[in-house]
């Protein structure tokens, strides 16, 4: 089936390029709609929900449109909207993803995309209600979902504390205006949202593929600009505080193994037995060298409060140094450590660790995400990797390092495509939902950081992407 478009319907189109040589003719029709970022960002983004939440989960893909007021007042504003193709969208997601639940938000012509009040305006009468609906389901806990009121078991009325572990929101900007993605982030950061980002738009409009290597995907730590780093790539002092804390963390796990005999769980962290270390970095002036504290916490009475690493190890340097001054104080690093044995290599994964299979779909769905997997590895004919051995990650956080200057082949050994520098990162892979790093201060360490930092701006935090310290996050005191 096609459309056939008559003279006014051409006289309204604006070709680009080449393509308005087609007007030309009398016979002209609109045969397809093609979408080839929805065609790449969905499988990609597919993947990603399978390994976080093998078990399955509900997918909901919010699309959002909007209406840029012409320059020229006598043209419509419905000619600068993006509502009809939002609207095209749907059809084409219903098709290829049927279950995949899609939502539409507009923004009509009382709010214009290119100026930040109507976005600030749109975003918080628009579209958080309809994030809050959906998030509000994740808190009760109940399965029921904005699109299946009235089916189901009835509400409990009682809410899931662990429902930020079960509720994720990614965005994908592959365009647009500033002022509306601004507003957007801006609504949604407390959720600590992932992006999918496209560095390359018209790969299928100059070549006729889709490639997935046009699609970065990046942590909210990236977004944020603070993100992972390989230590390597560190300075010199966090590389010392790096590795007194490995120190620390070999000397505390070897001197309370469960063969020992020791009061850490029995007395001083009764309460959680969750140990965490922290090493505290002291100069008192150039010349001098650096001098490093240690410090745990203690869970000894709840009524009376727990003493946090951070506090106990600046509390030993007092002791140690009365004369110390808060500007003297210049990095902090804390560690989540796990006194639990691990687990044998060869012993089954837990049943709730096992992948899942894929959601069930037609053939030709099917066959272009497998198509997609082996485009991104080579050559279209090459074997799919096999997957790891052991349980799925819990995360996967990507290090920062040096720079890729995208040479070499690709796994063909044909010429590959340029790549954006800095892509060329190592992954850490977390399989244990126990480890608890990276681990802020708490609010009551982050109010005494915040007073050590008044008069030394400098003074920094680290914490690290996992407990065997593979990589670390290196940022300020946190406002």
């Amino acid at each position: 089936p096609s459309l056939v478009l008559d003279a006014r319907a051409r006289r309204s189109l604006r070709p680009r390029g080449r393509d308005a040589a087609a007007l030309s003719s009398e016979d002209l029709r609109l045969s397809a709609a093609l979408f080839p970022l929805l065609a790449a960002l969905l499988p990609r983004w597919e993947e990603a929900l399978r390994e976080k939440h093998p078990a399955g989960c509900k997918k909901v893909l919010i699309l959002v449109s909007g209406v840029g007021r012409p320059r020229n007042w006598t043209h419509s504003a419905s000619g600068n909207s993006t509502e009809a193709c939002a609207a095209l969208m749907e059809l084409f997601l219903r098709a290829a993803w049927p279950e995949v639940r899609v939502v539409r938000v507009h923004g009509d012509e009382r709010c214009d995309v290119f100026r930040h009040d109507h976005n600030i305006r749109f975003v918080r009468t628009g579209l958080v209600p309809v994030v809050e609906r959906w998030r509000d389901a994740c808190v009760r806990g109940d399965g029921l979902f904005p699109d299946e009121e009235g089916e189901g078991a009835p509400s409990t009325e009682e809410e899931d504390p662990e429902w930020k572990k079960r509720f994720h929101i990614t965005l994908s900007f592959a365009d647009g205006s500033l002022a509306r993605t601004h507003a957007i982030r801006a609504a949604l950061r407390r959720y600590r949202p992932r992006y999918m980002h496209f560095w390359q738009l018209k790969t299928f409009w100059h070549e006729g593929k889709i490639c997935f290597e046009d699609m970065e995907v990046y942590s909210f730590e990236d977004m944020e600009t603070d993100p992972p780093l390989e230590v390597s790539m560190t300075n010199e002092k966090v590389q010392m505080v790096v590795q007194e804390m490995k120190r620390f963390k070999e000397e505390f796990l070897r001197d309370n193994a469960a063969e020992r005999r020791s009061d850490l769980r029995g007395f001083w962290l009764r309460k959680t037995r969750k140990p965490v270390l922290a090493v505290l970095l002291v100069e008192t002036s150039r010349r001098a060298a650096p001098v490093l504290y240690r410090g745990t916490n203690m869970e000894v009475s709840m009524p009376t409060g727990s003493l946090c690493a951070e506090r106990n190890v600046m509390g030993t340097a007092l002791a140690t140094n009365p004369g110390l001054r808060r500007r003297d104080l210049k990095m902090i690093a804390v560690l989540a450590v796990d006194l639990a044995a691990p687990p044998c290599p060869d012993a089954p994964a837990p049943e709730r660790n096992k992948t899942a299979p894929p959601p069930p779909g037609d053939d030709a769905r099917a066959a272009l995400e497998g198509c997609f997997r082996r485009l991104e590895g080579g050559h279209p004919d090459a074997p799919l990797p096999a997957p790891p051995a052991g349980p799925p990650p819990v995360r996967r956080i990507q290090l920062y390092a040096g720079y890729d200057d995208g040479q070499g082949g690709g796994a063909d050994g044909g010429p590959r495509r340029p790549r954006p520098e800095g892509t060329g990162r190592r992954t850490v892979l977390v399989r244990s939902d126990r480890d608890l790093n990276p681990l802020r201060p708490c609010g009551t360490c982050n109010e005494w950081l915040k007073k050590i930092a008044e008069p030394n701006p400098g003074f920094q935090v680290v914490t690290f992407t996992d407990a065997d310290c593979n990589g670390v996050y290196v940022s300020a005191c946190q406002e």
